[in-house]
């Protein structure tokens, strides 16, 4: 996702990088289809928008190309790096205020940073960083500690980035600058600072590690996940500047992906069974999943089994004494088939044996009906035979009530 949130940048093992405009939430749009590596694309990234539409892709192909939008949906190369025999396997932009800056991470265990100059120029330092391949790294925050806290703080600027890697190991790195700095490796180089968890913290690699962004915050948080299903989170102490393991996240698969959100307080899990859970720290410091709730509901509603028809909930208008088995099968029985009304046979009245026997003759037809309409008896009323209610029109009866 770029950085307001308008476009997504996908990559696959079809060799393609993707563009679609998400800003609608009715519907993604394709705009762009970037076509350029020999290899499965790993890994893709945005830039800050303050050095325009930059989008870097690392591939299988030993390549990691950074591309520039020139116009409306058209990309170009501007940029490529290559290692020989190496795939590179992730990548991720510094902050904005270093420059345009770009950590990658290779199979062959080395970090390279590239950074633009300001001659368009690119600059490449590259370090040892993991026995057997590199698989995930992590910028730090802008600022040093506590620095935008404190009244007059210093404003000077601290890169550091965290990596993990195929020795089940995290380290910590960070870019010296200083007069000791020179002495050990010249002015500018990359300095291991620490690894976490002396203890072993992972028993398997290393797939992703992120840095909370904690905007200058007196504690920086860190979250580490691997193959051997857990995701462990770490804190800096801000009074030695040591950091310490905090808590453990067991899962049911292998964890392959973090994310935080923009504010640092939540953190999104994707694992390797297609399942993503977002956890957050509460006020006691333990972490919670804010899923699971919702999850848990759904199973128990899903476990419970359909009620048979005895064990159905009575309508509000039954009767108590009616909720027995034996009342509800009753009921059941006289809703399906209702008795029908029992009347006498002899008071039913015979409208249609007048015109059984043939067809009345022409004018005779509608009144004699109208009639039996209009005399039609009661039931339960003693009633006189239909022949002997029928009038019987004559031709001079039928003249006289055509004239009126």
């Amino acid at each position: 996702m770029d950085y307001y949130g308008k476009r997504l940048a996908t990559c696959s093992s079809d060799r393609s990088i993707r563009i679609f405009d998400v800003h609608s939430s009715n519907a993604q749009t394709l705009t762009s289809q970037i076509r350029g590596h020999e290899g499965p694309v790993w890994a893709v990234g945005w830039a800050h928008p303050k050095f325009g539409s930059i989008l870097a892709s690392a591939s299988y192909d030993s390549r990691v190309c950074v591309w520039k939008e020139t116009a409306a949906n058209n990309w170009t190369k501007i940029y490529e790096y290559t290692r020989p025999d190496a795939s590179m396997n992730t990548l991720a932009w510094a902050p904005h205020t270093f420059g345009l800056v770009l950590a990658v991470g290779a199979a062959d265990g080395t970090v390279s940073v590239l950074s633009r100059k300001q001659d368009n120029t690119w600059d490449v330092q590259t370090f040892m960083a993991h026995k057997g391949g590199v698989n995930a790294v992590s910028w730090g925050p802008d600022v040093k500690t506590g620095a935008l806290l404190s009244a007059g703080g210093s404003t000077h600027f601290e890169r550091r980035l965290v990596s993990g890697g195929c020795d089940n190991q995290i380290r910590m790195w960070r870019f010296a600058e200083d007069a000791a700095a020179s002495q050990q490796g010249g002015v500018g180089a990359w300095q291991e600072l620490r690894v976490f968890g002396d203890e072993s913290c992972h028993s398997d690699w290393v797939r992703d590690v992120a840095w909370a962004p904690s905007l200058g915050l007196p504690a920086n948080t860190i979250a580490s996940a691997s193959e051997d299903r857990s995701v462990v989170i770490w804190v800096e102490d801000a009074s030695s500047g040591g950091w310490k393991r905090s808590k453990t996240l067991r899962f049911d698969a292998k964890i392959y992906k973090l994310s935080w959100s923009l504010m640092g307080n939540i953190l999104a899990v994707a694992q390797g069974d297609n399942k993503v859970s977002l956890w957050k720290e509460s006020i006691d410091g333990d972490w919670k999943s804010l899923s699971q709730p919702q999850a848990m509901e759904y199973m128990q509603q899903q476990q419970q089994p359909a009620p048979s028809p005895s064990q159905q909930v009575p309508s509000p208008h039954q009767h108590p004494s009616q909720t027995s088995p034996h009342h509800t099968q009753q009921q059941q029985q006289q809703q399906q088939h209702p008795p029908m009304p029992q009347q006498p046979q002899q008071q039913q009245p015979q409208y249609s044996q007048q015109y059984q026997q043939a067809p009345p003759a022409a004018g005779q037809y509608a009144y004699p009906q109208q009639q039996q309409q209009q005399q039609q008896p009661q039931y339960g009323q003693p009633h006189m035979q239909p022949h002997q209610q029928q009038p019987q029109y004559g031709q001079q009866q039928y003249q006289q009530f055509r004239q009126y």
